[in-house]
């Protein structure tokens, strides 16, 4: 789990994470999460940040120290997790620092977010000991997110997340700070192994599998493939929503005590609350889908209920036979 925060914080850091940070271009005076791009770029701090969520009824809490200067920034809890000079993502296990995401398959196009929202600013209370602008993120009436920018410098201090009732679900925010010229940068990690994803080209997969738009603005703005696994990537404009798909049957027993059972459309799936948002998991005509997202759950299950529902195939012989031994074996167990 440390692992997954430490995750998050990055986003929240380097806003490059999610649809916010997507694009290379200069930001307008007008543009906060642009403004807090370009200053997570170019300032200089160390501090602790403290990630909170909500799963249900409980409320889950981490902490982590964090380091940037120079355009690298390191995060440190129970593993490490880094965004290089170069913009390359990579955590650190027990063999070695491993390669998340490449720099070169940033993207620049995502779709506009005043189609979808609507932003207001004014100044905010302290964080971290620092003057803040707030920027509310609504769509149409309903307060989607909270951002706390230093009025100093633009860096992004602390994001709140809300549910359509208005409830906090998500708080990712620093709890010190120290900003100062002088840090030192992170040590560069060696090179890693890891292959990168491969880019699939839309042509490739049947408008089924990867369909170019979702309900609620959520426009297709890449495939990746890598080992073995096939990843549907889609944003608003501020949030993004990774669609995986496998053939197989959903064993519910393997799920854990976590999460809650939800429905999509005709399917009974599962979400979690997890520190970057939500993961929902279904079944449906013998393929097992994973929405993760870091949108608020309202959004991600609409967009997930509107993916189409692939035809049921037969099964494979190798399945027919487990299917009969399980038949065979089952009595003798009882």
């Amino acid at each position: 789990m440390r692992t997954l925060v430490a995750g998050v914080v990055v986003g929240l850091l380097s806003t490059a994470a999610t649809g916010i940070g997507a694009g290379a271009a200069a930001a307008a005076a007008d543009d906060p999460f642009g403004r807090a791009r370009e200053a997570a770029a170019r300032v200089s701090f160390t501090g602790t940040v403290e990630v909170r969520w909500l799963d249900r009824d409980t409320e889950h809490r981490e902490q982590l120290t964090v380091r940037s200067a120079e355009g690298s920034l390191l995060l440190r809890g129970a593993n490490q997790v880094m965004v290089s000079s170069t913009a390359a993502r990579l955590v650190q296990h027990d063999d070695g620092w491993h390669l998340l995401w490449p720099p070169a398959l940033d993207r620049v196009d995502g779709p506009d977010p005043d189609l979808k929202y609507q932003t207001t600013e004014q100044d905010g209370p302290t964080v971290a000991g620092r003057a803040t602008t707030v920027v509310d993120v609504r769509q149409q009436s309903v307060l989607r997110e909270r951002v706390f920018l230093d009025r100093e410098t633009d860096l992004l201090l602390q994001r709140r997340q809300y549910d359509e009732a208005g409830a906090t679900t998500r708080v990712v925010g620093f709890t010190e700070l120290v900003i100062d010229p002088t840090t030192a940068p992170p040590p560069a990690p060696p090179k890693t192994s890891d292959p990168a994803p491969q880019v699939v080209a839309p042509a490739r997969l049947s408008p089924a599998l990867a369909p170019a738009r979702l309900a609620d603005g959520y426009a297709r703005v890449g495939i990746y493939k890598r080992e073995g696994m096939v990843q549907v990537l889609y944003s608003d404009g501020i949030y993004d929503l990774s669609v995986f798909e496998r053939e197989g049957l959903l064993d519910r027993q393997q799920l854990g005590e976590a999460g809650a059972p939800v429905a999509v459309g005709k399917a009974s799936g599962w979400r979690y609350a997890w520190p970057g948002g939500q993961v929902v998991l279904w079944e449906a005509g013998g393929t097992v889908f994973t929405v993760v997202s870091d949108a608020p759950l309202d959004q991600v299950l609409t967009a997930a209920r509107d993916l189409p529902v692939p035809a049921a195939r037969a099964p494979s012989l190798l399945e027919r036979l487990r299917s009969v031994a399980r038949t065979l074996i089952q009595p003798l167990e009882e």
